[in-house]
């Protein structure tokens, strides 16, 4: 085995983490961690709280791990070219280096779907209710009568749709990372 086919898996590999790490959480806090949200008998303001907590974690480990694992595919599937003098068919039926470069490529089309279909619904007014809820407590008002708790669960279900539809994005790259091998 060539150096370039070692240093390919082992991009591959990191890949691989990455994406199955990001579909893991995305699909966890979707399918169980916003709906028990949804359906708690926290108050408002504590729902909102949390999700935020969650968000912002969230955010933190996707702004690490999509463009690493995106440009780890990607290096893979260079190395993955430069290494053989006939390209690789995988079990998808697809050239080795291709199918690399699309697992890379499906991670990175997570980012514009978030800024476009995400952030400007969900999570802006998710935010602005957080903002509102922070600016109540600082003046002492009662927050929870002022949090209109069927929007609070209305736009954590609209989020949670989203992020299932990031999930499958994340499992499909894990999918085409983890069979790109002859």
């Amino acid at each position: 085995m060539s150096t370039l086919s070692v240093l390919s898996m082992v991009f591959k590999v990191f890949g691989i983490l990455g994406a199955g790490f990001s579909a893991g959480y995305a699909i966890n806090t979707s399918s169980t961690v916003i709906p028990v949200l949804v359906t708690s008998a926290l108050p408002p303001s504590k729902i909102v709280r949390t999700w935020n907590e969650l968000f912002d974690r969230g955010a933190i480990f996707a702004k690490m791990t999509i463009p690493t694992s995106g440009v780890a595919f990607l290096i893979s599937a260079l190395f993955a070219h430069l290494a053989r003098s006939h390209p690789i068919i995988t079990i998808l039926g697809i050239q080795q280096a291709i199918q690399l470069t699309l697992a890379g490529g499906l991670l990175f089309t997570v980012l514009p779907f978030t800024l476009v279909f995400v952030f400007p619904t969900s999570v802006y007014k998710l935010k602005a209710c957080l903002v509102a809820i922070e600016e109540r407590t600082k003046l002492g008002e009662d927050v929870e009568s002022t949090v209109d708790i069927r929007r609070v669960r209305a736009e954590l279900a609209d989020f949670s749709r989203k992020n299932l539809f990031r999930a499958a994005i994340f499992t499909a790259s894990l999918i085409l990372g983890a069979t790109a091998h002859a």
